[in-house]
């Protein structure tokens, strides 16, 4: 289990940490105090994930995994864009509270409200994990 974590300035200081945790790929990425306002959406041949969220940032992820092949960024003046390129038949999920967004990818169905909880705090565990 690995993390990565970067700091970066968008209106707002953001923290953008990626998990590689069992068969997924997860990104949490959070404010510490605004809400974030996000899109997501799916394209084909080839398969992409689409995250724009408001605001402009600049990272790039250097470490993925499966089902996630590559993550390229495109920052516009008003909304940042994230293009995930995934594997076929592979499925994602966004989720959403106020200032944290939660964006895992799998090769099946797996993520809903209720498991918010239970991957944040697998999260915070390979934080603690990680700092010892």
């Amino acid at each position: 289990m690995w993390a990565k974590m970067f700091l970066l300035l968008l209106f707002t200081l953001f923290q953008i940490q990626t998990y590689d945790i069992e068969d997924g790929y997860y990104i949490l990425i959070s404010s510490p105090k605004d809400n974030i306002t996000f899109s997501s959406y799916r394209l084909s041949n080839p398969e992409r994930i689409i995250l724009e969220i408001n605001g402009q940032l600049s990272i790039s992820f250097d470490n993925v995994s499966s089902p996630v092949k590559k993550v390229e960024t495109n920052s516009r003046k008003e909304f940042t864009r994230l293009i995930f390129h995934v594997e076929e038949n592979s499925f994602y999920t966004v989720l959403n509270r106020g200032n944290q967004i939660l964006v895992g990818f799998r090769n099946k169905l797996f993520l809903d409200h209720e498991d918010f909880d239970v991957i944040t705090k697998a999260i915070e565990n390979a934080k603690v994990k990680e700092e010892k």
